[in-house]
């Protein structure tokens, strides 16, 4: 089982992964831009809306997951609301 566990952390890890994992998150955040504008993504989110923009430019993306989980979740909040 350990083994089993090393070698699926290992793929995890591969760049490769890592790159096409970000590109994924990169593809979310351009999506809620796209629906609800950089300004209320970037306060949904947390982020400044410069580092949105580095963000969402960028060919190798270094974007923290929970930050575009945090801006999906507030504008279901916000849209179920409505």
């Amino acid at each position: 089982m350990i083994e089993k566990i090393r070698e699926a952390v290992e793929r995890l890890n591969d760049p490769a992964v890592v790159h096409e994992q970000q590109i994924e998150i990169q593809t979310r955040l351009k999506n809620l831009v796209v629906q609800y504008g950089i300004e209320n993504v970037a306060a949904a989110s947390g982020l400044a809306q410069s580092s949105l923009q580095t963000y969402l430019r960028s060919k190798r993306p270094n974007i923290n997951r929970q930050t575009v989980a945090q801006a999906e979740q507030v504008f279901k909040m916000v849209c179920e609301a409505v």
